[in-house]
Order: structure tokens, then sequence, then C-alpha cells
């Protein structure tokens, strides 16, 4: 399958002056495809890359990186079909699994009971949000919240219009948080991540996807 830029193929202009996070006649990437098809709303196939650069700020200084993650892997266990997801150079993402079914993206945890499906992004409806209960190292429970991101999201890839916010409180106060952006049709365009210590921005830099349209 050759290797497209999605936002140079699918994407849109759009005049989103409407909302304050949007230049009036900015170029929005909205992935459509054509004919009435569709696309996953997380892009999986081998090969997709994602750049970002990685931004942590502390009281005593701020350390930027940059790094890729890359689909290099495709399998099957009782628990369904698995993408492995691979950082370059090696950061404290390292690697993880997901699946998507139509808008839910699970990832891969363990329990007790062996390796299962844990909920990580479910798209929420349209005008609404939706909180459900997600794992971390397969034990820890904490809700997420998901709602439509309003106005466009700014990254140096480049402006996203109908995102989707998932918010996580690791804590009752709020002080420790974090906000991941979808674009649908890209995948992870954003994560704000805040805590007592420092506050962390992951920024969607580049990307290169495989296209796969459903019929």
């Amino acid at each position: 399958m050759k290797m497209l830029r999605l936002h140079t193929i699918f994407a849109i202009i759009a005049i989103c002056g409407m909302f304050f996070s949007c230049e009036e006649s900015a170029d929005i990437v909205i992935i459509n495809p054509p004919n009435g098809n569709t696309i996953p709303y997380y892009p999986m196939e081998f090969g997709n890359t994602w750049l970002y650069t990685d931004t942590i700020i502390t009281n005593a200084e701020t350390t930027v990186t940059q790094y890729y993650m890359v689909i290099v892997l495709h399998r099957f266990d009782s628990t369904g079909s698995w993408w492995k997801f691979q950082s370059s150079p090696d950061t404290l993402l390292h690697s993880y699994e997901l699946m998507i079914e139509n808008d839910t993206v699970f990832d891969l945890q363990w329990g007790w009971g062996g390796p299962f499906a844990n909920n990580r992004y479910i798209k929420p409806p349209l005008n609404d949000t939706l909180t459900y209960l997600s794992l971390l190292g397969g034990d820890i429970g904490y809700h997420i919240k998901a709602y439509h991101y309003q106005g466009c999201f700014s990254t140096p890839a480049g402006l996203f219009g109908r995102c989707d916010v998932f918010q996580t409180n690791f804590n009752h106060d709020g002080t420790h948080r974090r906000y991941e952006i979808i674009a649908p049709g890209v995948g992870l365009v954003g994560v704000d991540y805040y805590s007592e210590n420092y506050v962390r921005k992951v920024r969607l830099t580049n990307y290169w996807l495989n296209i796969k349209v459903h019929h």
C-alpha cells in the first residue's frame, strides 16, 4: 500500500473564524474520504508513523525532545487484533498495543486472569460528554471524560478540526491530570499532562499514514 500524507490528500479548507482558536482563513485538517466511504477513527496499518515534539516544563528548566511512534507489528490473539506502537528513539512511552473496533480504541493490559482489552478511547456522541471506566496497569481504575474539542486544535503538523478530548484525573483535586486529543482519521495529535512538579505537552509535528478506506 502506498504511503500517503493524509493532511495533503484529504485535508479540506474550512473557515473557522467563529472559534477563537482558529484563524479566519486557516487550512483545517479534516479527514473526509471520498464517495461517502469511511476511514478508521484511529488509523492502524503497518508502517504508520507519527512524529511528536515533547516539552517538559519544571520550575528549573524546560526540556524539548522529539520522537517517532511507529506501528511495527500486527498480530492476533484470543483477545483480538492488535497493532504494536514502538517509539524511536526510546522514550518514556516505550511501546504499547492498540486495537480498534468501530469508534472504540482498546489498549492491551494484563490482569490476574491474563491479557485483556481495556477501554482507552471511546468516541463521544455529538454535542455530549461520555464518561467511562479505564484501567492503568491492569488493576487501577480511572474515569475518562470524553468530549468534543471546541474549535481547532493547533499543532506543528497543522490545525485539526472535529477533535475529541479524553480527560483523565489521577487524583481528586485535579492537580494530576491528562488531556489526550484525538483527530479522527489521524490519531493522537496532542497530550497535556499536569502534575504538582511539572507540565508536559506533546504535539504532533508530522505524520505519514497508510490509508485504508472502508466501503
